[in-house]
């Protein structure tokens, strides 16, 4: 196995293959934090037997890929600063991989963070993924709660950006779900980051 570096502007994401070079095209997304090698070399072997052109890579952050460093340091007077990268980045970082590698579409398949990053790559270029496979994952509040037929109207308008702080999430949240605020709103403001 060779390492192989694919590039998201600045950004230098190692990666490598396995598998069947021809085969159906695999990417493994692993949790931020974690390193490719978190993907056993066996079970990389085992999908590549089965028809599988794997491929896993390293975040930014981790491995031999692009230290960025900490995503969220602390600012002046305790505020906090504006993260270093967003999810969109790391799922675009994904899509870089794939066209490192030629690949329209892929599988994709994450597993902790790596699942949330593969479901933002999904919401964002659904073209770009065949399959979804998600292991010790999360989908969010405002997925995981919403009615299947919300879901599908979100899905098909796009997924849109909730007004800036908690208070814009807890209404956008509501909002997108077509339900009224849950009882606690303060539980969902903690969820929603950002400025209070």
């Amino acid at each position: 196995m060779r390492i192989e570096f694919a590039h998201n502007g600045g950004v230098r994401l190692a990666y490598e293959r396995m598998g069947a070079p021809d085969g159906e095209p695999l990417l493994l997304v692993v949790g931020t934090g974690l390193q490719m090698v978190a993907w056993a070399d066996g079970l990389c072997a085992e999908l590549g037997a089965r028809g599988f052109a794997v491929v896993r890579y390293d975040n930014r952050d981790s491995g031999l890929s692009s230290q960025i460093g900490q995503a969220e340091a602390p600012g002046r007077f305790g505020r906090r600063r504006k993260p270093a990268y967003t999810l969109d980045d790391l799922a675009d970082d994904a899509v870089a991989v794939m066209d490192a590698l030629g690949w329209d579409s892929a599988h994709l398949f994450g597993a902790a963070a790596g699942g949330v990053i593969a479901q933002v790559t999904a919401l964002r270029q659904p073209h770009r993924v065949r399959t979804l496979g998600l292991a010790a994952s999360y989908a969010g509040w405002r997925l995981s709660r919403m009615r299947p037929g919300a879901l599908l109207r979100m899905l098909a308008k796009g997924l849109r950006r909730p007004a800036p702080g908690r208070d814009g999430y807890a209404r956008g949240s509501s909002r997108r779900s077509g339900r009224s605020p849950p009882p606690s709103t303060r539980w969902t403001r903690s969820c929603g980051g950002g400025s209070p």
